[in-house]
């Protein structure tokens, strides 16, 4: 899938909030680029990943099991998994958007630029380049 295909997936789930996706190449499944990507040092699991289960559940595997905690006696619906020094963090659709901003990248929204604010910007450019060639 292109990345268009992933973002329109990813609305028609229910996410609203602009994360980052991926297709793991293995499964063909959906993921979201954590702030930290899962890896395995020692034994041990650093970081997160997020996958999307379907099309109600958003899977997370973190090494954030005191955040998990909370989560879970904070919100109705989500379910955990405890490992060893790590966990499944099951949420629902409905309460993605509240919950992922702590483990996953989300897009920042851009400002939409004038065409006057542009052009300033070219033309200083410009001047700034003239002055550095001596011109």
């Amino acid at each position: 899938m292109t990345k268009k295909e992933l973002l329109e997936k990813i609305e028609s789930i229910g996410l609203k909030l602009r994360y980052v996706p991926y297709e793991e190449p293995e499964t063909g499944a959906i993921c979201l680029k954590a702030k930290r990507q899962a890896t395995i040092n020692d034994g041990k699991l650093t970081g997160c990943e997020i996958d999307i289960i379907g099309a109600k559940t958003v899977r997370i595997w973190t090494c954030k099991t005191k955040l998990a905690r909370k989560i879970l006696s904070e919100n109705n619906g989500c379910k955990v998994e405890f490992l060893d020094h790590e966990c499944n963090l099951f949420v629902p659709i409905a309460i993605a958007d509240k919950i992922l901003p702590a483990f996953a990248k989300v897009r920042r929204k851009g400002r939409p630029m004038s065409a006057d604010t542009i052009a300033k910007g070219i033309s200083a450019l410009k001047r700034h380049r003239m002055e550095q060639n001596g011109l």
